[in-house]
């Protein structure tokens, strides 16, 4: 390579398309299969070519963009879903347009539903993913009709997708694993691993970090796992009163998602020694949880940067490897404003 700045002949002639076909990419326009798209980014990557900002803020102007977003009883659903509502406010990304659907995250088939009802004329789709056989191949026929189909905090990794956005939860059940290893007093005893729902990836891959990473750091602890308890409060509450009773034998819980931080919370009233506790995801109840002292700590994403990449991502303008986002851990003395 010589310092000479790359042209978009350059790019036509690496990719092994025309300089026609590489304007049409390069300006956003219909028709142009995501193959087509995929060589053309590959060559500017390759050349280091950068388009004009007009040509770069066409590509972002033509963008349509569905956005699948779930509901339900954990309050980081809503969170996920005004995060990722403000950043589409952003003066860089006037003149796109999105649309948004939401699914019911405790009833699988209803992400199916909202992936059927994406009109086809949209460029790109942003979800929180599940990881089921109907939800794989809804997700590859949209990416086989030429749509960048991206992922954010639990992925669909069957999939054909474009790419995923978050932290990397094995890393993340690692990490909380670590934390309650040095936090736990020495000698025996369990921990809990809870969780809302088996159908989440994110969920999944901490569950085996977890795991994995509290057999190495203290093997005389044993984790106990109660069954999922979903949405349902009353199964919750069951859950919990099952832990309580087992006394000072339990001496920590993860919380790897699910949405019920109150009660988990309440597993430390009325013990002789205090119960160790790490959560998920920066709520109005993890913040209490943590001002109170019930939570030692509160791994979290950074959903402003998560949209942010999941959208830039989407639209072309960032790499599909440029989707792994920090782990964050808040205690009481950090927590974000």
């Amino acid at each position: 390579m010589t310092d000479k700045k790359a042209r978009m002949g350059d790019v036509a002639a690496l990719s092994g398309l025309s300089r026609s076909t590489v304007d049409r990419v390069l300006n956003g326009r219909n028709g142009v299969r995501q193959e087509t798209v995929r060589r053309v980014e590959e060559a500017m990557r390759t050349l280091g070519y950068a388009p004009s900002s007009l040509s770069a803020r066409k590509i972002v102007e033509n963008q349509s963009i569905a956005l699948i977003l779930p509901e339900g009883t954990n309050p980081f659903f809503e969170v996920i879903h005004d995060k990722t509502i403000a950043m589409t406010q952003r003066d860089r990304f006037v003149g796109s347009t999105f649309e948004v659907f939401r699914y019911d995250a405790y009833a699988p088939n209803t992400l199916n539903e909202a992936l059927s009802l994406v009109p086809a004329q949209v460029d790109a789709v942003v979800l929180v993913g599940v990881d089921n056989d109907d939800a794989t191949q809804a997700i590859n026929e949209l990416t086989q009709s030429g749509k960048r189909v991206v992922t954010i905090v639990s992925d669909t990794p069957r999939a054909q997708r474009y790419a995923y956005v978050g932290q990397d939860n094995f890393a993340a059940g690692r990490t909380a694993a670590n934390l309650l290893a040095a936090m736990i007093p020495p000698g025996e005893g369990e921990v809990a691993l809870l969780l809302g729902h088996l159908q989440f990836r994110h969920l999944l891959d901490r569950m085996s970090g977890f795991r994995q990473a509290l057999g190495l750091a203290r093997p005389e602890l044993t984790v106990v796992q109660p069954r999922a308890y979903g949405s349902d409060p009353e199964t919750a509450k069951r859950v919990i009163a099952e832990l309580a009773n087992k006394g000072d034998v339990l001496r920590g819980a993860y919380l790897a998602g699910g949405g019920q931080p109150n009660l988990i919370a309440s597993l430390s009233s009325s013990r002789t020694s205090p119960l160790k506790i790490i959560g998920h995801e920066v709520t109005d109840a993890t913040r209490r949880a943590l001002g109170e002292g019930r939570f030692q700590a509160v791994l979290a994403h950074n959903m402003d940067e998560v949209a942010l990449r999941a959208i830039e991502i989407a639209q072309g303008q960032r790499s599909p490897d440029e989707g792994i986002c920090p782990v964050k851990i808040y205690v009481q003395g950090n927590l974000p404003a």
